[in-house]
């Protein structure tokens, strides 16, 4: 299936290319799609740029959708251990290079069809028609104004042209989607036997066996390697209250953070949306002669205005900001025209611009700069340590020095773990720290180390206790225990080869489970990949099950049991009986396919374009979003 599919995916794009190409012709050469919002950027494609708040957008959307999905429990560091971080970064400089490629190839797409393609969207409609109160609802619920929004349809409608175009042609044939029908909608019904290994008696191991045992295995009762530490830890947070925050500070930062106090001046806005300016003028002189907004919207459109809510200048349209923002409270607009058609805008509450005052915020002014006068100050402390340490001063003379807890770890694996087995709390940057301990010999010290956190931490080796065997007293009843199970699980493994052999020879299931007073069991219809609601042990058998002719037998070993199964039946689908579940299977492997091709121009479009990812500026990003 999957040679199948390249050496189709492989034909079909050296034949697109060429169309691609072609196909550019046919689009005029006009505005030239930039990535709003400026700021920092996480990455460049050429001219094209990923802004930090387009990724810090995205970065909300996804987190805020996995948690809504996983719970509330769901945080940053299971985000990046599940390739959320990457996986953005990835989609980010994906739509930057077919946005540089559609810039490079003057492709342009006008205000008539960006319009065209929101009002066709079902998620803004309401009775089939485009509602623009759903419409402005659904964007503050994204974070985003009407105006970005545009601007990012208008890049999809860019990245389509070109996407549809490496798609356009490619067709799954009847051979390839009846012959993977057939593969994945196959029956096939087991009948089955299980023999818990418990149920077998074995002989009880001697003394010298156990021992024998214990000696071979060692692997299995060794303790592993302890290290006892003494060691300081120093973060910014420990001496904040040492710092001193003048009055005159924070009036500084007060004035160099005024844009971060502001709110500025907000305007509660309805709007009526007309297709042309002439049923815009017919509206504004209904509402002339003293008719309600609401009135009016229900005549011409048929429902009532839509409700913006409170907006600030820049998330309204560039032409529609300046007329709303000139207006007094229960004014309305002239007909002002955007691409999304003729707006009537009526202001209903105006809030002026705002500033917090210092006695405001002065508390929260205070505790960040101690916390970055405290950062600063360890650095220099930090430098004034290592002197210390460098000049022989003992770890307990330098913690009392600098006004550090000397604290004391008894003993501690190289995963954190104490010798019951206990994680360890606590610890400093724990990987990092653990790698230092265990690379520092008995009775050194290591250097002071710098954490990801801003913190430093030295350590020394009191006394390493190395990795050994546990004595065989201690482990006894363990190695016994181990015994029993594997001769358990042995006999019952053997009792099931002999069983199978018996199959295959001709005897009865049922009769040989009788002998071993168990019931055979019949399976349900089970598939190569749909099985998700049948019982354990069957989906266990799958994998064998469709690799055996039909009558044959076979065994599998479970946990605690061993199976013993037969291929009763064999269901053969076919792709003709159900049409719609065939063309179902032909679209998803046509999206396999087309995918295939996309993620092929895409890695050619990072051959053509630069790409530079600033890892810096998203790890910085990565670390402010909750």
């Amino acid at each position: 299936m999957s040679n199948f599919r390249r050496l189709i995916v492989r034909g079909a794009t050296l034949a697109l290319f060429g169309v691609l190409i072609a196909s550019f012709a046919l689009w005029g050469i006009g505005d030239i799609f930039r990535s709003g919002g400026g700021g920092r950027v996480v990455a460049t494609v050429g001219d094209e740029e990923v802004t930090a708040a387009e990724f810090q957008r995205q970065l909300r959307r996804q987190i805020n959708q996995l948690r809504q999905r996983m719970g509330g429990q769901f945080d940053m560091e299971m985000a990046r251990q599940m390739g959320v971080i990457e996986r953005i970064t990835r989609q980010a400089v994906t739509r930057a290079l077919f946005n540089a490629e559609a810039a490079e190839l003057g492709l342009a797409v006008g205000d008539e069809d960006v319009a065209k393609r929101i009002r066709q969207q079902q998620v803004f409609q309401s009775g089939g028609n485009f509602n623009r109160e759903r419409f402005q609802r659904v964007l503050q619920q994204g974070g985003l104004s009407e105006a970005q929004y545009v601007e990012q349809v208008r890049g999809q409608l860019k990245r389509r042209a070109i996407s549809d175009v490496i798609s356009a042609g490619v067709a799954v044939p009847d051979i390839m989607a009846e012959s993977e029908y057939r593969y994945r909608n196959q029956a096939r019904v087991a009948r089955y036997l299980t023999l818990a290994t418990d149920s077998f008696e074995v002989a009880e191991p001697t003394a010298d066996e156990l021992k024998a045992y214990y000696e071979e295995h060692g692997d299995a009762f060794t303790a592993p390697a302890y290290r006892e530490l003494t060691y300081i830890h120093a973060a910014p947070a420990d001496i904040t209250e040492r710092v001193k925050v003048s009055d005159a500070a924070i009036e500084r930062a007060y004035a160099e953070r005024k844009d971060r106090y502001s709110q500025p001046a907000q305007r509660r806005v309805r709007q009526i949306v007309f297709d042309d300016e002439e049923t815009a003028r017919r509206a504004l002189g209904l509402l002339m002669q003293g008719r309600t907004l609401e009135a009016v919207s229900r005549e011409i459109k048929g429902g009532a205005p839509a409700k913006l809510g409170m907006v600030t200048k820049d998330e309204l349209p560039d032409g529609l900001a300046g007329p709303v923002f000139e207006l007094k409270e229960g004014r309305v607009t002239e007909p002002v025209q955007t691409s999304l058609g003729w707006h009537l805008a009526q202001v209903t509450e105006v809030q002026p611009a705002t500033t917090k005052s210092l006695a405001e915020v002065r508390d929260e002014i205070r505790a960040d700069l101690a916390r970055d006068k405290a950062a600063d100050r360890l650095i220099s402390m930090a430098n004034d340590m290592r002197d210390a340490l460098a000049g022989g001063a003992p770890l307990k003379e330098v913690a009392q020095q600098f006004g550090f807890e000397l604290r004391r770890i008894p003993a501690v694996d190289q995963q954190g773990r104490n010798r019951d087995g206990e994680q360890i709390k606590g610890l400093p940057a724990p990987n990092q720290f653990l790698q230092v301990a265990f690379n520092t010999t008995q009775g050194q010290r290591s250097l002071l180390e710098e954490t990801d956190q801003g913190g430093y931490f030295v350590l020394r080796v009191d006394s390493v206790t190395p990795s050994q065997r546990r004595p065989f007293d201690a482990v006894k009843d363990k190695v016994r225990r181990r015994v029993l199970a594997e001769r358990r699980a042995q006999a019952a493994e053997e009792a099931a080869k002999s069983m199978v052999e018996r199959v295959n020879g001709g005897a009865a299931l049922a009769g040989l489970a009788a002998d071993r007073g168990v019931r055979v069991r019949t399976s349900t219809a089970l598939t190569r990949t749909d099985n998700e609601n049948a019982p354990a042990v069957e989906k266990a058998l799958t994998d064998k099950l469709f690799a055996k002719d039909q009558g044959k037998a076979f065994m599998r070993a479970l946990d605690g049991r061993v199976a013993v199964a037969t291929v009763s039946e064999v269901r053969e689908a076919d792709p003709q009986a159900s049409p719609s579940a065939l063309e179902s299977l032909r679209q998803e492997l046509g999206r396999g396919l087309r995918s295939d091709l996309f993620a092929q121009f895409a890695d050619s479009l990072r051959q053509r374009h630069t790409v530079r990812v600033n890892q810096g500026a998203i790890d910085q990003i990565v670390s402010q979003v909750r």
